[in-house]
């Protein structure tokens, strides 16, 4: 992480800097009681971001497509073009 955040001129204190900033992370995205259930867990000498598949747009879409597949094979393209008109409603208001 230090190489990505500074390159070849990070200061001497980058370890402890990166340290700070992955707990305020932490904290802001919903500190878990249990640490293995937060989204930030540090493994071995690093970290590692953990979300559900929904929470990021690759997830949600691939998720769409799945629900419209469901949909098409069920009772045809009308009900697949609901779901696909609802689902991408959602999106863009959430961008808007």
């Amino acid at each position: 992480m230090v190489d990505a955040v500074w390159g070849t001129r990070a200061p001497a204190s980058a370890l402890g800097i990166l340290r700070t900033y992955v707990h305020r992370l932490r904290k802001a995205l919903g500190p878990a009681e249990d640490s293995a259930a937060s989204l930030i867990r540090s493994t071995g000498d690093g970290h590692q971001l953990r979300t559900p598949p929904d929470a990021l747009d690759l997830g949600a879409f691939r998720e769409l497509l799945a629900r419209a597949e469901q949909a098409c094979g069920a009772g045809g393209i009308k009900g697949a073009a609901q779901v696909l008109d609802r689902r991408m409603a959602w999106i863009v208001g959430q961008y808007s």
